[in-house]
Protein backbone atom coordinates (compact mmCIF):
# COMPACT_ATOMS: atom_id res chain seq x y z
CA UNK A 1 0.00 0.00 0.00
CA UNK A 2 1.35 3.36 -0.98
CA UNK A 3 0.93 6.74 0.57
CA UNK A 4 -2.16 8.61 -0.60
CA UNK A 5 -2.05 12.34 -1.34
CA UNK A 6 -5.81 12.52 -1.98
CA UNK A 7 -6.50 14.95 0.87
CA UNK A 8 -3.76 17.39 -0.14
CA UNK A 9 -4.59 20.90 -1.29
CA UNK A 10 -3.40 22.09 -4.70
CA UNK A 11 -0.51 24.09 -3.24
CA UNK A 12 0.71 21.30 -0.90
CA UNK A 13 3.82 19.38 -1.93
CA UNK A 14 5.70 16.47 -0.36
CA UNK A 15 9.06 17.65 0.99
CA UNK A 16 10.24 14.31 2.42
CA UNK A 17 8.80 10.78 2.40
CA UNK A 18 10.49 8.11 4.53
CA UNK A 19 9.93 4.56 5.71
CA UNK A 20 11.48 3.33 8.98
CA UNK A 21 15.23 2.74 9.03
CA UNK A 22 16.62 -0.49 7.50
CA UNK A 23 17.73 -1.49 10.99
CA UNK A 24 14.18 -2.85 11.41
CA UNK A 25 15.27 -5.96 9.49
CA UNK A 26 18.43 -6.72 11.50
CA UNK A 27 16.96 -8.95 14.26
CA UNK A 28 14.99 -11.26 11.93
CA UNK A 29 18.01 -11.53 9.62
CA UNK A 30 20.21 -12.56 12.57
CA UNK A 31 17.62 -15.15 13.67
CA UNK A 32 17.55 -16.63 10.14
CA UNK A 33 21.36 -16.74 9.98
CA UNK A 34 21.67 -18.36 13.42
CA UNK A 35 19.02 -20.95 12.59
CA UNK A 36 20.75 -21.90 9.33
CA UNK A 37 24.19 -21.98 10.99
CA UNK A 38 22.90 -24.20 13.81
CA UNK A 39 21.19 -26.52 11.32
CA UNK A 40 24.36 -26.78 9.25
CA UNK A 41 26.53 -27.34 12.33
CA UNK A 42 24.20 -29.98 13.76
CA UNK A 43 24.34 -31.84 10.44
CA UNK A 44 28.16 -31.64 10.33
CA UNK A 45 28.66 -32.63 13.97
CA UNK A 46 26.24 -35.57 13.90
CA UNK A 47 28.17 -38.82 13.83
CA UNK A 48 25.20 -41.09 14.26
CA UNK A 49 21.59 -40.95 13.24
CA UNK A 50 20.26 -40.61 16.76
CA UNK A 51 16.85 -39.00 17.19
CA UNK A 52 18.17 -36.02 19.17
CA UNK A 53 20.46 -35.02 16.29
CA UNK A 54 17.52 -34.78 13.89
CA UNK A 55 15.49 -32.94 16.56
CA UNK A 56 18.32 -30.41 16.92
CA UNK A 57 18.50 -29.93 13.17
CA UNK A 58 14.71 -29.61 12.88
CA UNK A 59 14.61 -27.10 15.75
CA UNK A 60 17.35 -25.06 14.06
CA UNK A 61 15.45 -25.01 10.78
CA UNK A 62 12.28 -24.04 12.67
CA UNK A 63 14.21 -21.13 14.18
CA UNK A 64 15.26 -20.02 10.69
CA UNK A 65 11.65 -20.33 9.49
CA UNK A 66 10.45 -18.27 12.45
CA UNK A 67 13.02 -15.62 11.55
CA UNK A 68 11.82 -15.65 7.94
CA UNK A 69 8.19 -15.20 9.01
CA UNK A 70 9.22 -12.33 11.27
CA UNK A 71 11.21 -10.78 8.42
CA UNK A 72 8.17 -10.91 6.13
CA UNK A 73 5.97 -9.35 8.84
CA UNK A 74 8.53 -6.60 9.43
CA UNK A 75 8.74 -5.95 5.68
CA UNK A 76 4.96 -5.53 5.44
CA UNK A 77 5.04 -3.20 8.46
CA UNK A 78 7.99 -1.27 7.00
CA UNK A 79 6.33 -0.93 3.61
CA UNK A 80 3.07 0.36 5.10
CA UNK A 81 4.65 2.86 7.53
CA UNK A 82 5.17 6.36 6.15
CA UNK A 83 6.73 9.46 7.68
CA UNK A 84 5.94 12.41 5.43
CA UNK A 85 6.75 16.10 5.63
CA UNK A 86 4.76 18.35 3.32
CA UNK A 87 4.69 22.09 2.87
CA UNK A 88 1.72 22.21 5.31
CA UNK A 89 2.01 19.31 7.79
CA UNK A 90 3.91 16.38 9.28
CA UNK A 91 2.19 13.04 8.68
CA UNK A 92 2.80 9.63 10.24
CA UNK A 93 0.79 6.78 8.78
CA UNK A 94 0.98 3.05 9.47
CA UNK A 95 -1.11 -0.05 8.97
CA UNK A 96 -1.79 -2.79 6.48
CA UNK A 97 -5.34 -3.96 7.06
CA UNK A 98 -6.33 -1.15 9.40
CA UNK A 99 -4.72 2.25 9.17
CA UNK A 100 -3.66 4.89 11.66
CA UNK A 101 -2.75 8.39 10.53
CA UNK A 102 -1.45 11.27 12.64
CA UNK A 103 -1.17 14.75 11.14
CA UNK A 104 0.38 17.79 12.77
CA UNK A 105 -0.09 21.08 10.94
CA UNK A 106 3.21 22.94 10.65
CA UNK A 107 1.61 26.05 12.21
CA UNK A 108 1.23 24.09 15.46
CA UNK A 109 4.82 22.81 15.59
CA UNK A 110 6.59 24.49 18.52
CA UNK A 111 9.83 22.52 18.69
CA UNK A 112 11.57 19.68 16.85
CA UNK A 113 14.26 17.53 18.48
CA UNK A 114 16.01 14.28 17.72
CA UNK A 115 17.65 11.64 19.89
CA UNK A 116 20.29 9.10 18.94
CA UNK A 117 22.16 6.55 21.01
CA UNK A 118 25.78 5.79 20.17
CA UNK A 119 24.76 2.75 18.12
CA UNK A 120 22.00 4.70 16.35
CA UNK A 121 24.60 7.28 15.34
CA UNK A 122 26.65 4.50 13.74
CA UNK A 123 23.73 3.36 11.57
CA UNK A 124 22.28 6.88 11.14
CA UNK A 125 18.97 6.15 12.86
CA UNK A 126 17.13 7.78 15.73
CA UNK A 127 13.94 9.28 17.10
CA UNK A 128 12.42 12.58 15.99
CA UNK A 129 10.32 14.37 18.60
CA UNK A 130 7.83 17.01 17.48
CA UNK A 131 6.31 19.27 20.15
CA UNK A 132 3.12 20.94 19.10
CA UNK A 133 0.52 23.19 20.62
CA UNK A 134 -2.81 21.72 21.56
CA UNK A 135 -3.62 18.33 23.03
CA UNK A 136 -0.88 16.33 21.28
CA UNK A 137 1.99 18.04 23.15
CA UNK A 138 4.83 15.72 22.07
CA UNK A 139 4.89 13.07 19.36
CA UNK A 140 7.84 10.68 18.97
CA UNK A 141 8.64 9.15 15.60
CA UNK A 142 10.83 6.12 16.32
CA UNK A 143 13.38 4.47 14.08
CA UNK A 144 13.69 7.40 11.67
CA UNK A 145 16.40 7.41 9.04
CA UNK A 146 18.78 10.40 9.32
CA UNK A 147 16.93 12.18 12.15
CA UNK A 148 19.16 15.26 11.96
CA UNK A 149 18.15 15.84 8.34
CA UNK A 150 14.48 15.24 9.22
CA UNK A 151 14.68 17.79 12.04
CA UNK A 152 16.24 20.35 9.68
CA UNK A 153 13.60 19.71 6.99
CA UNK A 154 10.74 20.20 9.45
CA UNK A 155 12.30 23.41 10.81
CA UNK A 156 12.79 24.74 7.25
CA UNK A 157 9.16 23.95 6.41
CA UNK A 158 7.95 25.72 9.57
CA UNK A 159 10.10 28.80 8.78
CA UNK A 160 8.83 28.83 5.17
CA UNK A 161 5.27 29.19 6.51
CA UNK A 162 6.28 32.01 8.83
Amino acid sequence: MGFSTRGFSDDEDVELHLHPHWWTFAKPAVIIALGLIFAWMSGRIATTSEWYESVLQTASLALALLGLLRLVARFVSWRTTHFVITTHRVIYQKGFLGRQRLEIPLQRVNNVMFEQSFFERLVNSGDVIVESGGDDREVRFDNTRDPEQVQARIQRAVRALG
